[in-house]
């Protein structure tokens, strides 16, 4: 099956996105069901769905034909009701694909309301973040906020608030979402407490906050060493 996943990465750089359609589904489908029936301790079927995935992906940022944009949206709408992929992790995926697919306010509403029914911790806040990247795209300003302020406990959410208030020069708002992430996570999620310790070592440099700068830098590289 190597060269049938060869042919169709051939196909991207052709822009016969259809192909890709094609090929990739089959695969998707097709290595799903051999799960169920042999050892892939060497990765050789994921090696096959991840391809398959991300060139259904790549294509997502092409211009499509209206009929294969609306295609590939209904295939994924269509598989992730039949919860088709939902024991191999690919279940959330397919709702991922829509939603940088979705054309108007109904495809929207449909990928939003599907979102709801993720289930897992961590899917969740996958899916919360989709939701946000749908919300601004067809939401008004206010939907948006109130959203983000609901579900900034989302570490997703949250860096990707903080990033922006950084390149804003936003920097009050930055150490306050930074201070927030770390009393909210230093219980449950102390890995990311590292993270939000960070954006505060960043926020101090721009600041040129000297004893700020080494407050943080020694609780990352001696307390907490952390990599950055």
């Amino acid at each position: 099956v190597q060269p049938i996943i060869e042919n169709a990465e051939k196909s991207l750089v052709n822009e016969n996105f259809e192909n890709i359609f094609h090929i990739s589904t089959a695969f998707l489908e097709e290595m799903n069901d051999a799960f169920d029936y042999c050892d892939d301790s060497n990765g050789e079927l994921g090696f096959f769905i991840d391809s398959s995935m991300e060139l259904l992906m790549s294509i997502t940022h092409k211009k499509l034909s209206k009929s294969l944009r609306k295609e590939l949206f209904d295939y994924c709408i269509s598989h992730f009701k039949k919860g088709l992929f939902t024991d191999w992790g690919l279940h959330l995926q397919m709702l991922d694909i829509a939603s940088k697919l979705v054309e108007n306010m109904n495809e929207t509403d449909t990928v939003l309301s599907l979102l709801d029914y993720v289930t897992g911790q961590y899917e969740q806040e996958q899916a919360q973040f989709f939701k946000l990247e749908l919300l601004r795209k067809f939401k008004d300003g206010h939907a948006v906020g109130k959203f983000v302020e609901e579900h900034i406990g989302n570490s997703s959410i949250r860096n990707e608030e903080i990033s922006k208030a950084f390149e804003t020069q936003n920097y009050k708002r930055a150490i306050e979402l930074s201070v927030d992430g770390i009393e909210y996570d230093k219980k449950d999620k102390p890995g990311l407490v590292k993270n939000w310790y960070n954006w505060l070592l960043k926020i101090a440099q721009k600041q040129q906050d000297i004893p700020k700068i080494i407050e943080y830098a020694r609780y990352l590289w001696i307390d907490n060493f952390h990599p950055e």
